[in-house]
């Protein structure tokens, strides 16, 4: 959000025409310098020499490089950097280095064990390792440039559920700290409980009228949450114990 662009909005009414509406969000990064003047004080304008667009899934340059395209076409428009406004004219768009940056497409482990506990099994995962890969820098043409990341698609998502997942410990932590845990639950840690009360609403959820699409999240979500995202994510039916005994 700390680089929005303006976008463009169409006038009806005769010959179909558009002109610059409000800011909105802009690409994911910027290569920027300032120019001053000779007294170094007052910058009269930007000068962007590229265009970087990162990407957490897998698609086609041909896509991603219309997208970066699109924000260049949108800096013609004015930019707002950290909450400043650059009008157009103080904005000179050099030869652009146009830059993708794209995770991997290696996969995770499905390889599971299941540990005996005193509260019953427990799923035991291998444990994670740096990418067996190194990033890789391609240069696609003079100025097209294509950043291959070391994480995959599938190890950032992993990533991204388990931080979701983790912040629920730390709800539960705050909520149960100062209050007893529910019936059933006392065997628990506060951020156990945590944990268990987003799997519980999520099943619960369930029960109710959903469309289709939000029925998939909430079971993606569900499954995700209770048996980690190796095994969750390919299933698109709920997952019981028993499916992993």
């Amino acid at each position: 959000d700390l680089i929005q662009e303006k976008r463009r909005s169409r006038i009806t009414g005769g010959v179909s025409k558009s002109k610059w509406g409000g800011f909105t969000k802009g690409a994911d990064g910027l290569i920027v310098e300032k120019i001053f003047t000779k007294n170094m004080n007052e910058n009269i304008h930007l000068k962007i020499h590229g265009v970087i667009e990162v990407k957490s899934m897998l698609l086609s340059q041909k896509k991603i490089l219309a997208q970066i395209k699109k924000h260049i076409l949108r800096l013609h428009g004015g930019v707002k950097l950290y909450g400043k406004v650059w009008p157009n004219k103080k904005i000179k768009i050099s030869e652009k280095l146009l830059i993708m940056v794209v995770p991997s497409t290696w996969k995770l482990s499905r390889e599971w064990q299941s540990v005996k506990t005193e509260s019953g099994k427990k799923i035991v995962f291998p444990e994670p390792c740096e990418p067996k890969i190194q990033t890789h820098i391609e240069k696609l043409k003079s100025n097209h440039w294509k950043i291959k990341l070391a994480w995959s698609q599938e190890s950032l998502n992993q990533a991204a559920y388990e931080m979701t997942f983790w912040y629920m410990s730390q709800v539960g932590k705050h909520v149960y700290s100062n209050k007893p845990l529910p019936k059933d639950w006392e065997y628990m840690t506060p951020e156990e409980a945590g944990y268990n009360a987003i799997k519980m609403m999520l099943y619960y959820v369930q029960l109710r009228n959903m469309t289709e699409r939000q029925e998939l999240l909430a079971t993606k979500l569900y499954n995700v949450y209770s048996f980690g995202y190796p095994l969750g994510m390919d299933s698109k039916e709920m997952l019981w114990p028993e499916d992993f005994s």
